[in-house]
């Protein structure tokens, strides 16, 4: 699996949005997953520094949709 953790002059800058709830979500630039969702956007940080990417996953998924799609080509 490839880390999500360059140096840190290279660290990805992960996205933090708020819910509705209050809580934050923290989400990879990489591979675009959620890292952690937590009431204290601070409590994230650590979550995102020992985050790995899963790209694997991500690339069976696309290729799964990218099959569906010739298979059952969208109404236009």
């Amino acid at each position: 699996m490839t880390r999500c953790r360059p140096s840190l002059a290279l660290r990805p800058q992960f996205s933090h949005f708020i819910n509705n709830d209050g809580s934050y979500d923290s989400i990879c630039p990489g591979c675009f997953l959620a890292v952690a969702t937590r009431i204290d956007q601070r409590d994230l940080a650590k979550f995102e520094a020992w985050h790995e990417c899963e790209h694997e996953k991500m690339e069976t998924l696309y290729d799964s949709v990218v099959r569906l799609l010739a298979k059952y080509p969208l109404a236009s």
